[in-house]
């Protein structure tokens, strides 16, 4: 059987892994609202925030080129 949230394989028996089991619990106590914002502010990247960063990768490889 398969996690019914992240679809790993966990056996047998049917139940939710250990790991989203946590999620559940955070979920519960802060609400599905607040994990989704707080998800998406710290891993999720703007298109402004995803030139920056390869503008910095680039300046950053050119300068190890010199």
């Amino acid at each position: 059987m398969y996690c019914p949230i992240c679809n790993e394989y966990k056996g047998f028996m049917g139940e939710v892994c250990e790991p989203c089991q946590k999620i559940k619990k955070i979920v519960e106590l802060y609400s599905n609202e607040k994990v989704l914002g707080v998800l998406e502010t710290t891993l999720l990247r703007s298109p402004n925030q995803i030139d920056k960063k390869l503008d910095f990768l680039k300046e950053k490889k050119d300068e190890k080129k010199n």
